[in-house]
Parts: C-alpha cells; structure tokens; sequence
C-alpha cells in the first residue's frame, strides 16, 4: 500500500492557453463573483486541464478548453437535468 501512496501522483492546474483564455471569458467574470461572496452557492474547481462548477455542492459541470480551436467545452453532469414527466392535472 505505501509503495502506491509513493507513486501515485496528483496534479492540479491548467495550461497556460486555457488559464490566458479564461481571465477573458464570461465564466471568469462568474469566478469573480464566488470570490467576492456574491455567489456562495456557486464554487469552481481547478483540476487536471479542466475547472469542474458546483452548484450547492454538486457537481454540474465540466470545462475543457480546446486550444487549437480556441473554443471552451461544457459537459453537463449526469442527472442534473432530470425532469419528472409524470403529467399531472393542475389543482383546481
């Protein structure tokens, strides 16, 4: 067990390309915002070449960052959009 705690390697970061892109985009202006305290509901992540969004805790998001396309990705969390599509009659 110590011999894969010692190999085991754990980065965090971004590049350099996505870092330059983000402090230019909308969803900087978002991470301004949890800084500050005006969005304590909302917190971003920076993990390995991506920045996971939570919401309330949960995750919802992934973003990725094609540098050669120079375009932001987001892919939603699984279940996070679930609707109930039972059909119910309004009360009356």
């Amino acid at each position: 067990m110590k011999q894969l705690e010692e190999t085991r390697k754990i980065t965090r970061g971004i590049s350099n390309a996505f870092a330059k892109a983000f402090v230019t985009s909308e969803l900087f202006t978002l991470y301004k915002a949890t800084l500050q305290g005006n969005r304590k509901d909302l917190f971003l992540g920076i993990r390995n070449d991506y920045i996971s969004i939570y919401y309330n805790g949960a995750s919802v998001c992934k973003v990725e960052y094609d540098e050669k396309r120079r375009i932001f990705s987001c892919e939603t969390a699984k279940n996070i959009c679930m609707v109930n599509a039972e059909k119910k009659e309004p009360k009356r």
